[in-house]
């Protein structure tokens, strides 16, 4: 999706993601990489740029209707200021030292002061141009934080998860323009009046008729069977396709239902 106001590029390099992603009239750049991209030296090259910045690990990456599943590449996706009436980007610490209610606490303060600067009223936001973008380190971290934000605006759109996708059991890292590591970073976009948000109904995934039914699992990322079935022979059944012939962009499409490329470590673990 590329025109006057999204850009989107996709690469190896820190560098050249960097350069490319930051355009003169870059108002907010949004980074997803894979677990082996050098997100240390992407963020130290955006951090040069002077643009605002968020970014996480995400297993698979949506690059023009085709998602990236290598670990060693990074998409990057520009917003221009002509769309931008005003954008907020701030982060907190989420290291496992802290507690859940100094988390939300957090979350709250900072929220309040993002909408106070952006001139949004927490108690009538205008859902059409505002948005909050949440990336957030660990799988349990969007409770407090969304609390503390809810605390404040309880009608405000939210919109995001936790960095490396719902079944990733490490603690991936995000990046912003104020850090990166073990962080929730948080974008809060307010739109000009010539532009609005609308939901989109349609889907990047395939539908198909039938059901899988997990009937043995060696361990939680392991699935051995479905439907009672060796899981990638049913999995390609259904689908119509030979195991032979399964490929990456088969697990992005025909999800499970879960996030991109969880599907296929599931079952070809």
């Amino acid at each position: 999706m590329n025109n006057q106001f999204v850009q989107t590029i996709s690469g190896m390099r820190p560098d050249e993601i960097a350069r490319q992603a930051a355009t003169p009239d870059a108002g907010l750049i949004l980074c997803f990489f894979g677990a082996d991209f050098d997100y240390e030296k992407l963020y130290h090259e955006l951090k040069t740029t002077g643009k605002p910045f968020i970014g996480c690990m995400d297993t698979g990456r949506l690059l023009d209707d085709r998602y990236l599943l290598e670990t060693d590449s990074a998409v990057a996706l520009t917003l221009s200021s002509g769309l931008l009436a005003g954008v907020e980007v701030y982060c907190q610490d989420m290291r496992t030292r802290l507690s859940y209610n100094s988390i939300r606490v957090t979350s709250q303060e900072l929220f309040q002061g993002a909408l106070s600067r952006l001139h949004i009223d927490p108690a009538n936001p205008d859902v059409e141009r505002t948005v909050a973008i949440n990336l957030l380190h660990g799988l349990q971290s969007a409770n407090p934080v969304l609390e503390g934000q809810a605390a404040t605006s309880l009608f405000f759109q939210s919109v995001g998860g936790s960095c490396g996708g719902k079944l990733d059991f490490k603690n991936a890292p995000a990046i912003c323009s104020q850090g990166y590591g073990a962080l929730a970073v948080t974008a809060i976009i307010k739109l000009k009046d010539d532009f609005k948000f609308t939901s989109d109904l349609t889907t990047s995934f395939e539908k198909v008729d039938g059901q899988l039914e997990v009937t043995r699992i060696a361990a939680p990322r392991h699935i051995l069977e479905i439907n009672g079935q060796p899981a990638a022979e049913a999995y390609a059944a259904l689908i119509k396709k030979s195991v032979g012939d399964l490929q990456p962009d088969d697990f992005a499409l025909y999800t499970l239902g879960l996030e991109p490329g969880d599907g296929e470590r599931l079952i070809t673990s």
